[in-house]
């Protein structure tokens, strides 16, 4: 038999005596959530002066590659780091497609050797993956302002970006009308697997990711609040803050605090709107102030008034003048208006909890004391705005007009191949390489097999009846109960669901009531479960939504949360308003739908739930439900009985498989052995040099379709 290793296009040199032992597979029954690669044992390469060239002689220490990634990975440009496109050709018929990997260089005296592994495609995939974060990816092209407009526009299709209203504490006071903080952009499900695939250079193929429902699948925002850098920190007016002027009764001297904040402070709050409270990092901040105040007077008594700016910067209980404006200096009496100017720059550091307080302060002389009671009334106004800057760029709360940066919208720290793998996991899909193309397929387990057994091919004979063969009930690979798990959050809703059932919401035991079964296997997610809260039932003026928050009493708390995943769908309602602050001040603008998410696919008629199973307690009412489509039954239903059943089997042979079979192998495709149907399982210890027999796995079917 001729064999041939074929390393980037180009033919490596092999043993007479090389051993290829080939491992091929489609699932694990003893991890059932494992979706494993196809491998060899070790191969051993000698090291001949073809060998050594296309491997770049990394035998030598002290060899120094300058890999250029973009180059094919062989010759001078051999990186051991880097994936080297591998085929394996017995008879002129491809056997196996991968990555070889080169595990360790065996020098003795003149005698060289290189221990090297090849793996399949998806085993390939996941190295490729390594420890890479989603934040790693690149969404800046879905950057956008911060506006009603950008809202809506998501509302009206396109699989980009979504608004939901998730309610995250604190943005409504009624439940009804919202504060536009309250909408964050959230990235579809999509969109990631995309960026991943092209992240790490993959090609897949999947109609069911084409599908309408999975398409409408997205990752919400799940941090405390949606932030932006910018310099620009508060945008204020100066006014004073008593409605009807400010009254000298008698001649004195008096301060009036006079910031206002004219759109969303950012690192700013407060509780009077005369002083002010850092709550952001330490920074440098810069006020250059320029205001113009119209003084309008009304007095019987000639007088002398003087007025200039103060600004305070108060540590605890210690207040410091850090900026003081020039004078104004006024000299009249009867009606009057004056206009001053008040200026003044300054730079100055600032810390959490630190704050600011500016005052206008006013020294009033009269020139004689009129009989009776007299007062003067002097209002004012500040003309122009006016900003305090940082100077750098920090992370400050978005304000609506800001720009959206996308890639801080990503969830943080999550692996790219631990998303993938919960993606996988909640749908049951198989994830195999095609045997032609260099690409992986994707398909849910329900719509994985040739159901149509014409197309099963016959293993009858290839079974060798003179070596043991192994028929084991599934009862002994199975567990005793399996739990399908969204992972637990912190939040008022997770945490008290969890504390009442034992259970994080969107969970499912499913117990096979199995006598001899003990053990509980476990099938986490990196997603965790969103309970959905309304009040009223009435789609045409309710909103049902998730909600995100921590709660103490009535006070609501917003948070950082563990990732999620929600359906979404947009839904017309009777109006309701959404509340923002811009540069010119309060706005409301009137909503006729809103971007529903949920784990329901309709919160009012639900027909699809992302849940594994339906949950034990819904925090609002439901007129009529009769759901069954969630993801245990849906995806997970028919893998559990064929491997639960009475009559479950699996059976453990040797056969002997050729070139022919290996190079039409196809895990989709039912076996018969003696005339009895199995799934084909695994194949281990293939002989790609010499024919040998090799250990077959194969699970009998118990229904061909359910």
């Amino acid at each position: 038999m001729v064999t041939e290793i074929w390393l980037e296009g180009y033919k490596l040199d092999i043993s007479k005596d090389l051993d290829a032992l080939l491992t091929f597979n489609v699932d694990d029954i003893k991890d059932f959530s494992a979706r494993n690669t196809n491998f060899s044992k070790t191969i051993i390469l000698p090291g001949t002066q073809n060998n050594n060239k296309l491997l770049n002689s990394i035998y030598e220490i002290n060899q120094t590659t300058f890999y250029n990634p973009v180059l094919n990975n062989i010759n001078t440009n051999f990186n051991t780091n880097a994936s080297a496109k591998c085929i394996i050709f017995q008879n002129n018929i491809q056997v196996f497609k991968g990555t070889l990997k080169i595990l360790q260089i065996v020098i003795d005296k003149d005698l060289i050797e290189y221990e090297c592994a090849v793996f399949g495609e998806l085993g390939n995939l996941i190295y490729a993956l390594g420890t890479n974060k989603l934040d790693d990816l690149d969404f800046s092209s879905f950057n956008h302002s911060y506006d009603i407009y950008s809202i809506l526009n998501t509302y009206g299709g396109g699989r980009s970006y979504y608004y939901p209203l998730i309610d995250y504490g604190t943005y409504s006071t009624n439940k009804v009308d919202w504060d536009i903080k309250t909408f964050r952009p959230a990235i579809y499900v999509i969109n990631y697997i995309n960026k991943i695939f092209e992240f790490v250079k993959y090609n897949y193929e999947s109609s069911f990711f084409s599908l309408d429902f999975f398409q409408s699948l997205i990752i919400p925002f799940n941090q405390k609040a949606l932030n932006t850098y910018k310099l620009t920190q508060f945008g204020i007016t100066s006014q004073v803050s008593q409605t009807g002027g400010f009254c000298l009764l008698t001649t004195g001297i008096s301060n009036i605090g006079v910031i206002n904040n004219v759109y969303d402070p950012g690192l700013f709050t407060t509780t009077d709107n005369i002083t002010y409270t850092w709550t952001g990092q330490s920074a440098t901040l810069v006020y250059n102030y320029n205001g113009n105040f119209t003084f309008n007077f009304n007095f019987s008594d000639g007088i002398q008034l003087t007025g200039w700016l103060k600004f305070y910067k108060i540590v605890g209980s210690t207040e410091t003048l850090i900026a003081q404006s020039n004078y104004f200096n006024l000299w009249d009496y009867g009606s009057s208006t004056y206009n001053a100017n008040l200026y003044f720059n300054t730079t100055f550091t600032i810390n959490n909890g630190d704050k600011i307080r500016m005052d206008l302060r006013l020294n009033g002389n009269r020139f004689t004391l009129a009989n009776g009671f007299e007062q003067l009334c002097i209002n004012f106004t500040q003309l122009t705005q006016n900003q305090i800057n940082s100077t750098v760029p920090l992370l400050t709360p978005i304000a609506v007009g800001d720009t959206v940066t996308m890639n801080d919208c990503i969830p943080k720290n999550i692996l790219m191949k631990d998303f993938l793998s919960s993606i996988m996991k909640m749908f049951n899909l198989y994830l195999y390489e095609d045997s032609i193309q260099n690409k992986i397929i994707i398909k849910p387990y329900v719509d994985y097999f040739d159901k149509d057994i014409a197309n099963a091919k016959d293993w009858t004979y290839k079974l060798d009846m003179d070596k043991p063969i192994t028929i084991k009930p599934m009862s002994e690979m199975n567990a005793k109960v399996y739990k399908f798990q969204y992972k637990n959050d912190s939040d008022y809703y997770n945490a008290e669901y969890q504390k009442r059932y034992n259970l994080a919401y969107g969970s499912f035991k499913f117990d096979t009531e199995q006598e001899f079964a003990q053990d509980e296997k476990t099938i986490d997610l990196i997603f965790s479960g969103t309970p959905l809260v309304g009040y009223g039932t009435d789609p045409g003026s309710s909103k049902i939504y998730p909600t995100i928050f921590k709660r103490s009493g009535t006070v609501e708390e917003c948070i950082d949360s563990n990732i999620r995943i929600l359906q979404t769908k947009v839904i017309t309602i009777n109006k309701y308003k959404v509340n923002y602050i811009d540069g010119t001040g309060s706005h409301s603008t009137d909503f006729y739908s809103y971007g529903y998410a949920g784990h329901f696919n309709d919160p009012f008629n639900p027909t699809i739930d992302i849940n594994f199973g339906f949950p034990y307690q819904l925090y609002y009412s439901i007129a009529t439900l009769s759901l069954t489509a969630n993801l245990f039954n849906v995806y997970w239903l028919a893998y559990m009985y064929e491997i639960i059943d009475v009559d479950s089997r699996l059976l453990i042979g040797t056969f002997r498989l050729n070139e022919v079979d290996i190079l039409q192998l196809d895990f989709s495709k039912f076996i018969y052995i003696n005339g009895t149907l199995f799934r084909l399982n695994k194949i281990e210890d293939y002989d790609a040099i010499n024919r040998n027999t090799c250990k077959v796995e194969l699970i009998k079917v118990i229904n061909v379709e359910y």
